[in-house]
C-alpha cells in the first residue's frame, strides 16, 4: 500500500509521568524550576508504527505494558511527552469502560451526546437512532440513568453508537471482554466487515480474538515495542515469552546437557546399543533454542500422526480415525506428568485441542519414556495446511508448569471431500443423515 492508505502514523512516540515522593515536592518544583524533585516514569517511549486502511492492528502485552496509554495518545485524550502521532479521519474510541458517558444521564441522552461529539448531525442521528437501539438491544433501560447499567449494558450502548456512526478510525480497548457471547459475536462480525475498508486499532488479551480479527500486531513490554508484524508471528513470540516468564518464576532451570550427561552416567558400566545412541542423539537435538520453552525436566522428542491403517501420515483424510502420539523422556523424577496438543490454522487460530487431564496425573522416574496417544476422528477442514503444537507439563491440572513446549512441531495437510465447508471446521458428511417430511 502507498502512504495514502496510512491512517495512523506514530513516530518516536513517548509519554513520561512525573512521580513525586511527597506532596511538598510538587510545590518545591514550582518554586525552584532549576532543581528536579521528581522521578521520571516513562509509560511509553520510542514507539513508531503505521496503521493502514484495511489492515487491522492489535496491541498485545501484559497489564502495565503501555497499551492503554498508547491508545489514549492516538485518540487525543492524552498529550505526548515526545514524538508525534497523526491520524487521518474521524476517530471513534472505546477506551475505559463508560468513558464518555455521563452516569447521571439516561442512555438515550448519552447516545445524543456521543453522536454529536463524533460529528453526527441531528438529522443523521434521527435516521440512525433506531438502528443504534436495535444494535444495543437493552430495551427500556435506554431511558434509565447509565449509573444503573451493568458493565455489559454500557459496552452494548457504546459499541452500538460506534457501529452506526462508523468513524474512519476505530480504537477498541478490551471492550468485548465484558459482553455476553451473542453480543460479542455481533461485534466481531461488525469489526470484520468494518476493518476491510477502515482503520482499526484493537487491544485484547485473547490471542484467538487477535488472530481472528487483526492481520498485524504490535507487542509492547514495559512501555517499549519489542515486536511487530503479522499477528501469527507476534502472538507466537509473545506466548513463548509469557511461558518462559512463568517457568522462571515457578521452577529452577536445568540445562539439557547436564541432564543427558546424568542419564548417561547411570549406564557407564553397560554397553550402549545403537538404539540408545540414536535416542541420545534425538534427545540432544529435540530442543530448538529460541523456539522451544519449558523447565526441561523432561523432553518431548517425537510427535507423529498415524492413519487408520497404522501408517505415518501427514495428509490424513477427513473422516478417518487417526492417532496422534507424543513421545517424551523424563530427565528427572516428575510427580505429575501430563501432555496435550493444539491444532491451528494458517492465521494462528486454535481450531481444537486436547490434553491428558482425563487420565489423571502420572508420576514418572528419571530415565523413563512415556508415550501419550490421542485417537480421534479427523474432521473436515477448509484450507490446505494446519500446524500442531504440543507440550508436556507437570503440577496440578488447573495450574500446570510447562516442561517442554514445541510450537508448530508438525504440519498436516488434511484431505477433505468436495463438499463445501463453511466456518472453521466441518463435519463428516458420511455421518450426516438428511430427511424431509411434510408436517400437517
Amino acid at each position: 500500500m502507498t502512504s495514502t492508505h496510512i491512517m495512523i502514523e506514530a513516530v518516536n512516540l513517548g509519554k513520561c509521568y512525573k512521580v513525586y515522593n511527597n506532596p511538598q515536592d510538587r510545590l518545591k518544583q514550582l518554586l525552584r524550576r532549576n532543581h528536579q524533585y521528581y522521578e521520571e516514569h516513562w509509560a511509553l517511549r520510542n514507539v513508531s508504527f503505521c496503521v493502514e486502511r484495511g489492515s487491522p492492528v492489535a496491541l498485545i502485552g501484559k497489564n502495565g505494558s503501555g497499551k492503554s496509554t498508547l491508545l489514549q495518545l492516538v485518540s487525543g485524550t492524552l498529550a505526548a511527552s515526545e514524538g508525534s502521532v497523526s491520524c487521518k479521519g474521524r476517530i471513534g474510541a472505546l477506551l475505559e469502560l463508560g468513558s464518555g458517558f455521563d452516569p447521571e444521564f439516561s442512555g438515550i441522552e448519552n447516545i445524543k451526546i456521543n453522536a454529536a461529539l463524533l460529528g453526527l448531525s441531528q438529522q443523521d442521528l434521527q435516521e440512525r437512532l433506531e438502528d443504534i437501539l436495535v444494535f444495543a438491544d437493552i430495551g427500556s433501560a435506554v431511558h434509565q440513568p447509565v449509573k444503573t447499567y451493568s458493565s455489559g449494558m454500557v459496552v452494548r450502548l457504546a459499541f452500538a453508537v460506534m457501529a452506526n456512526v462508523k468513524p474512519e478510525i476505530l480504537i477498541i480497548d478490551e471492550a468485548l471482554s465484558v459482553g455476553d457471547a451473542i453480543f460479542n459475536q455481533k461485534c466481531a462480525r461488525f469489526i470484520k466487515n468494518y476493518s476491510d475498508n477502515h482503520c482499526l486499532l484493537f487491544v485484547s488479551h485473547d490471542m484467538n480474538t487477535v488472530a481472528s480479527l487483526c492481520s498485524h500486531a504490535i507487542w509492547l513490554e514495559r512501555g517499549a515495542m519489542v515486536g511487530k508484524g503479522p499477528s501469527k508471528n507476534v502472538i507466537k513470540n509473545y506466548t513463548r515469552a509469557c511461558y518462559e516468564e512463568t517457568m522462571h518464576a515457578n521452577a529452577k532451570i536445568s540445562t539439557q546437557e547436564a541432564s543427558i550427561n546424568k542419564h548417561s552416567a547411570n549406564s557407564d558400566d553397560q554397553e550402549t546399543s545403537q538404539q540408545e545412541t540414536d535416542l541420545q542423539a534425538t534427545l540432544a537435538n529435540c530442543w530448538i533454542e529460541n523456539k522451544d520453552y519449558g523447565n526441561r525436566h523432561g523432553l518431548l522428542y517425537k510427535i507423529e500422526m498415524f492413519n487408520q491403517n497404522g501408517e505415518f501420515d501427514c495428509a490424513p483424510r477427513a473422516g478417518d480415525n487417526v492417532r496422534l502420539t507424543l513421545s517424551s523422556f523424563a530427565q528427572q523424577d516428575i510427580d505429575s506428568l501430563m501432555a496435550g496438543y493444539i491444532v491451528k490454522d494458517g492465521k494462528g487460530q486454535i481450531i481444537w485441542g486436547q490434553n491428558s487431564r482425563s487420565l489423571g496425573v502420572q508420576p514418572v522416574k528419571a530415565g523413563e519414556h512415556i508415550q501419550f496417544e490421542f485417537m480421534f476422528c479427523l474432521p473436515p477442514l477448509p484450507g490446505s495446511e494446519y500446524v500442531i503444537s504440543a507440550a508436556i507439563s507437570e503440577g496440578s491440572p488447573e495450574q500446570p508448569i510447562v516442561i517442554h513446549y514445541k510450537e508448530d512441531a508438525m504440519v498436516i495437510r488434511p484431505i477433505s471431500d468436495r463438499n463445501s465447508i463453511f466456518g472453521l471446521v466441518g463435519v463428516n458428511h458420511d455421518e450426516v443423515y438428511l430427511s424431509r417430511r411434510i408436517i400437517t
